[in-house]
């Protein structure tokens, strides 16, 4: 089945609208998708006919070698957090009393 792959870079931020056009028979048939998740890998399938609404997106995410990273920052930051809330806790409790 013929294919085309089209790269749009590193992009950080959501894609606002996809669109898709194939020639089928002379006219053009398009479909807009919106928003698309930054970095992912996107399989259209459009049928060959122009009844655009049968057309399916599947998207694949793919995790990025930084997910240890995000992972231990969000686990220390939100022990910071709770550590925070029990000292206030505590100091709210001696001041009562």
């Amino acid at each position: 089945m013929p294919f085309t792959h089209i790269g749009i870079g590193r992009s950080n931020n959501f894609i606002e609208d996809f669109t898709v056009a194939v020639p089928i028979n002379g006219t053009r048939s398009l479909k807009v998708w919106t928003p698309i998740i930054p970095k992912s890998v996107l399989f259209i399938m459009a049928n060959n006919n122009k009844e655009v609404e049968g057309w399916n997106i599947d998207i694949l995410i793919q995790p990025t070698e930084k997910m240890v990273l995000i992972v231990l920052v969000d686990s220390v930051l939100l022990l910071i957090l709770g550590l925070i809330i029990i000292i206030l806790h505590l100091n709210e409790k001696v001041q009562s009393s």
